[in-house]
């Protein structure tokens, strides 16, 4: 009985990271039709060859997600949905698309709310740790024009710092309840299964 509740569940699991994943990867299909609008407009300052490159590389990083879900490898993980390492991969992806915009990129910061959406339930000080990554990838960007000698406006990039940062800590704590809006509602749900065990057993 243990055995087919363990195999059940781990079934559950498996589908409800999957169709994670599914939205994931939907996203990452919209965020690449962004990239060539981009490419497309004029925005994109590296080569063609260059997005070209950077796309495939999206494409490959999400078969290989594919392949861990499909062949259930994720599940051998302690977060079986791999929330942090796509996350990851995400964050990398967009702040070399953001620094190929050039003065195109305040337009697009959004797009890190939207990556950080999928780490909303993971545990607060988890998800603290990859909005700062983002904060500071964003101010890197900076940085990084800076030492290139692009033209950098600072008021543009101090307003849009101050918005991101803002948004960012708004997200924090929005993170956190949400994660302790689920502890309270996992220990009632294990209250009222050791409460069903028990009646079971009468």
């Amino acid at each position: 009985m243990s055995a087919m509740r363990e195999e059940t569940g781990e079934l559950a699991i498996q589908q409800l990271v999957t169709r994670r994943f599914a939205m994931a990867s939907v996203t990452y299909g919209l965020a690449l039709m962004l990239t060539w609008v981009a490419v497309a407009s004029g925005f994109y300052e590296a080569s063609t060859a260059s997005a070209i490159t950077h796309s495939a590389l999206i494409v490959v990083s999400q078969l290989l997600f594919f392949w861990l879900f499909h062949r259930g490898i994720n599940l051998r993980f302690k977060d079986p949905s791999l929330t942090e390492p796509q996350v990851l991969v995400a964050l990398l992806w967009l702040t070399y698309f953001l620094f190929n915009l050039g003065s195109a990129r305040g337009s697009l910061l959004v797009l890190y709310l939207l990556v950080l959406m999928f780490a909303v339930f993971l545990p607060p000080k988890v998800f603290i740790r990859y909005a700062a990554l983002a904060f500071l990838s964003f101010v890197g960007l900076a940085a990084l024009d800076y030492y290139l000698q692009r033209a950098v406006d600072s008021t543009v990039f101090l307003i849009q710092a101050s918005v991101l940062l803002v948004t960012l800590i708004w997200m924090c704590l929005f993170a956190g309840h949400v994660y302790r809006l689920r502890q309270r509602m996992r220990q009632r749900r294990f209250a009222l299964q050791a409460h069903q065990d028990t009646l079971r057993g009468m």
